[in-house]
C-alpha cells in the first residue's frame, strides 16, 4: 500500500511541476518586466516635475529681483540734498508707474528716524503733507492703533503709496515691530537692504507679506564704521511685499502650471515660518485616490535668500498634473502577460492530461472494484477521524504550552523573588540596628552641646552641618515609606507568581481533581489582567460554592477564553468607552454555576447558532483562530458532562452561562485517548 502511494505521489509531482515551473516564469517575468517599464516611467515623471518646478520657481525668483530693484530708484529719491524732506507730489510721481508695473508691491515708503527731541515737528510736518495723519503711533496688545509712547527714537512712516489702501500704515513706528525693527537694524549695520521676516498685512485679511527697507545715510556725515553708520542713519527707504501676488504676478493665470508652490522662511533653522502656498483651487481638497496619486512624485525643494533672509519654495505636483503628464501603457504588460501565460500553461497541460489520462487507464484495468471501495471507505473514515481529533490536538498543544510557559516564568520568577525578600527582611533590620544606634548617637550629641570645649563643639557643628547637608532627617523619615512600597511591591510580584503556579499546573492537566472555581476565576483574571485593564472592569460576585471534581488546567482555559473574548468585544464597541465585565457563581444541588456577562458590541442573530462552530470567527484574518469557543464548549459539556449555553443581542452585550457537575461520573481519560 506504502509503495502504490508513493508511486501516485511522484506521478501527481511529475505532471504538476511542469505547469507549476511555467506558471512561475512567466508570472516573474510579467512582473519584471512590469516593474521595469513603470520605473522608467516614474522616472521619466520626476524628472519632468523637477525641470517644471525649477522653471517656475525661477520664473518667481526673477520676479522677485526685479520687485528688489525698484529699491534703487526709491534709495535715489530720498538719498538727494533733502533728505527725508523731499515734495509728496514728486514721490506720487515716481511710485505710480512702478506700482502700476510692480503688482507684488503693496506700498512704498520713507522711515524716518526721529528722535523725541524731533517728534513734534516730524508730526506737524505729517500733518500737512496728510491732512488725516493721528502723529507717530504704535500698537497696543489688540492691535488698535495709540499715539507712540514716549522714548528716545521713533522710526514713523512719514511718505507712503497708495495711502487710500494703507492708511493704518502712516505714522507707524516701525521700531515697535520686532520683526521690521530686526530687519531695520541689520541693512543699517550692513549699509545692504534687509528682508523682514514673514508679517501679516493690516486689512490684508490672512495674507501674508514681508517689508524689505534699504538704509539711507546722512550725506555730510561718514559710515565706514558700524558705530559711524548707526550715527549718521537718516531713514530706510521701505517697499511692502505680499507673497501672493508676487507669486500670481510670476506666473500668468492663463497659463494651467497645476503645481502647488510652498514658501517657508528658514533663515532660523530653530524657528522656521510657513509664509504663502499658493496653487490650483483643487489641490485644497482631494480625494483618496488623487491623494495617492500625488505619492507617486517627490516634492521639490529651492531654497533662495532675498535680503539677508533664506526662503525655501516647495513644490508639490497636483492630481491634474499627474494625470496630465503620466503615461500608463505599462499597464498592458500584465494582461498581456497573463494571456502569454496562460496561453502556454493550457497547452502543456492538455498534453500532460492526455498522458495522466492514458495512465490512469491502465491503472483502472489493473484495480479491481473491490480494492477501490476499500480505498474509499478507508478515505471517508481517515476524513471523519480528522475531524472529529483535530481541535483536541489544537486544544491540547495549545493548553500544554501556555501551562508550560507559565510555569518555567513562575519558577525563574519564584527564585530571584525568595533571596530579593530575604535581603530585603535582612535590610529591614540592619535599618532599624541603624537607627537605634543614630537615636543614641544625637542622646550623645545633645549630651556634649552644652561643654565649653572649644575642639569639641567644633566637632558638633559639623557634625550638625552635615546632617544638614546630607539630609539626613529626610532619609530617615522616608526610608519608612520606601520600605513599605517595595514591600507591597514583592507582594505583588509573589501573588502573580502563585497565580502563573496555580494557573498552569501541567502535571494534573489529563486529572480530575477537586478544583475551586471561585480560585480558579481570581487565578485567571491575575493571568489576563494586561488584556482587561485597558478594555473594561470587572464586577465579580462570587458565591460560596463546593468544589467540584475537575481538570483544572481545562476549566481555566475555558474560564480565559471567555474573559478574553469578553473583553475584545467591549473593545469592537463603536462607543470606545470603558466596558463592564460582571462574573457571578452560584450553585444548586448538582451543578456549580458560573456566567460572565459583558455589555460589549453583542451577537448577531445569523451568528448565533454558529459561535461554537471550529474555525468559525467574525474577526479579520490574523486575528482569532476560530477555536477558543469550540473548545471551551468541548471541555465543559464532552469532557466534564456539564452545559454551556449563551445569551445575546446585537448591540446588547453577551452572557455565557457555564454548569459543571459537583462529581464526575467518567473515569480519568488515558493519555493515548488524546489523539
Amino acid at each position: 500500500m506504502k509503495i502504490k502511494n508513493l508511486d501516485s505521489l511522484f506521478a501527481n509531482l511529475a505532471r504538476f511541476t511542469p505547469l507549476l515551473i511555467i506558471v512561475g516564469l512567466g508570472v516573474a517575468l510579467t512582473f519584471y518586466s512590469f516593474w521595469l517599464v513603470r520605473g522608467s516611467e516614474m522616472e521619466r515623471l520626476q524628472n519632468q516635475f523637477a525641470d517644471d518646478a525649477g522653471d517656475e520657481v525661477s520664473t518667481i525668483e526673477n520676479k522677485l529681483e526685479e520687485h528688489l530693484a525698484d529699491m534703487a530708484v526709491l534709495h535715489s529719491f530720498f538719498g538727494s540734498s533733502e533728505v527725508g524732506h523731499q515734495e509728496l507730489d514728486e514721490f506720487t510721481s515716481l511710485t505710480d508707474p512702478l506700482l502700476y508695473i510692480r503688482p507684488g508691491v503693496r506700498a512704498f515708503g520713507w522711515v524716518a528716524r526721529v528722535n523725541s527731541a524731533e517728534r513734534d515737528s516730524c508730526e506737524t510736518e505729517l500733518l500737512d503733507r496728510y491732512a488725516f495723519s493721528a502723529g507717530i503711533q504704535e500698537r497696543d496688545g489688540k492691535g488698535k492703533a495709540i499715539p507712540a509712547a514716549e522714548r528716545n527714537g521713533y522710526y514713523p512712516v512719514t511718505y507712503l503709496e497708495p495711502i487710500q489702501e494703507n492708511k493704518s500704515l502712516l505714522g507707524y513706528d516701525f521700531g515697535t515691530d520686532a520683526r521690521c525693527r530686526e530687519a531695520m537694524e541689520r541693512a543699517r549695520d550692513t549699509r545692504a537692504l534687509a528682508a523682514s521676516a514673514g508679517i501679516r498685512l493690516q486689512g490684508q485679511g490672512d495674507h501674508f507679506g514681508f517689508v524689505v527697507v534699504d538704509p539711507v545715510y546722512r550725506k555730510d556725515m561718514p559710515v565706514a564704521s558700524v558705530v559711524e553708520r548707526r550715527a549718521a542713519l537718516a531713514g530706510f527707504a521701505l517697499v511692502v511685499f505680499r507673497f501672493e501676488d508676487i507669486i500670481q504676478g510670476a506666473i500668468p493665470a492663463n497659463v494651467p502650471h497645476n503645481l502647488v508652490i510652498s514658501l517657508m522662511d528658514i533663515t532660523d533653522p530653530q524657528r522656521t515660518q510657513f509664509i504663502v502656498r499658493s496653487g490650483p483651487p483643487e489641490s485644497v481638497g482631494i480625494s483618496t485616490a488623487d491623494a495617492e496619486l500625488t505619492k507617486l512624485v517627490s516634492a521639490s525643494q529651492h531654497d533662495f535668500k532675498v535680503a539677508g533672509r533664506l526662503w525655501r519654495f516647495t513644490v508639490t505636483p497636483t492630481p491634474a498634473y499627474i494625470k496630465a503628464h503620466r503615461v500608463q501603457s505599462y499597464w498592458l504588460i500584465l494582461p498581456a502577460g497573463g494571456l502569454l501565460t496562460l496561453f502556454v500553461f493550457l497547452m502543456v497541460n492538455s498534453l500532460l492530461r492526455e498522458i495522466a489520462k492514458k495512465k490512469r487507464i491502465a491503472s483502472a484495468l489493473v484495480l479491481s472494484k473491490k480494492e477501490l471501495l476499500l480505498k474509499n471507505s478507508e478515505l471517508a473514515a481517515a476524513i471523519d477521524t480528522i475531524r472529529n481529533t483535530q481541535a483536541r490536538l489544537i486544544r491540547q498543544e495549545k493548553l500544554a504550552g501556555i501551562g508550560q510557559l507559565a510555569a518555567e516564568v513562575a519558577h525563574e520568577i519564584n527564585n530571584p523573588l525568595g533571596f530579593v525578600t530575604s535581603n530585603f527582611e535582612m535590610l529591614q533590620e540592619y535599618f532599624s540596628t541603624s537607627l537605634q544606634l543614630l537615636t543614641q548617637y544625637r542622646e550623645l550629641r545633645a549630651y556634649f552641646d552644652g561643654t565649653d570645649n572649644v575642639s569639641c563643639k567644633e566637632a558638633l557643628k559639623r557634625l550638625a552641618e552635615q546632617e544638614s547637608d546630607k539630609e539626613l532627617n529626610y532619609i530617615i523619615n522616608d526610608l519608612p515609606d520606601l520600605f513599605r512600597d517595595t514591600d507591597e511591591g514583592l507582594a505583588r510580584i509573589n501573588k502573580i507568581v502563585k497565580g502563573l503556579r496555580l494557573f498552569s499546573r501541567i502535571d494534573q492537566i489529563q486529572e480530575y481533581l477537586p478544583y475551586d472555581l471561585n480560585v480558579g476565576i481570581e487565578t485567571t483574571l491575575g493571568v489576563a489582567n494586561n488584556e482587561i485593564k485597558y478594555r473594561a472592569a470587572v464586577e465579580t460576585k462570587l458565591g460560596q460554592i463546593p468544589p467540584i471534581e475537575a481538570i483544572s488546567s481545562e476549566i481555566n482555559q475555558v474560564l480565559l477564553n471567555l474573559i478574553v473574548n469578553a473583553a475584545q468585544a467591549i473593545e469592537g464597541n463603536s462607543e470606545g468607552a470603558m466596558g463592564l465585565i460582571r462574573i457571578t457563581t452560584w450553585h444548586d444541588e448538582q451543578f456549580v454555576c458560573c456566567s460572565i456577562e459583558d455589555n460589549g458590541a453583542g451577537i448577531s442573530a445569523e451568528n448565533m447558532s454558529k459561535i461554537f462552530d471550529p474555525f468559525f470567527t467574525t474577526k479579520p484574518i490574523g486575528f482569532g483562530t476560530g477555536l477558543g469557543l469550540s473548545i471551551s464548549y468541548d471541555i465543559i459539556v464532552n469532557r466534564h458532562s456539564g452545559e454551556l449555553t449563551v445569551e445575546s443581542t446585537h448591540g446588547g452585550g453577551t452572557k455565557f452561562i457555564l454548569r459543571l457537575p459537583l462529581q464526575q461520573a467518567i473515569v480519568s481519560p488515558e493519555p493515548g485517548d488524546q489523539v
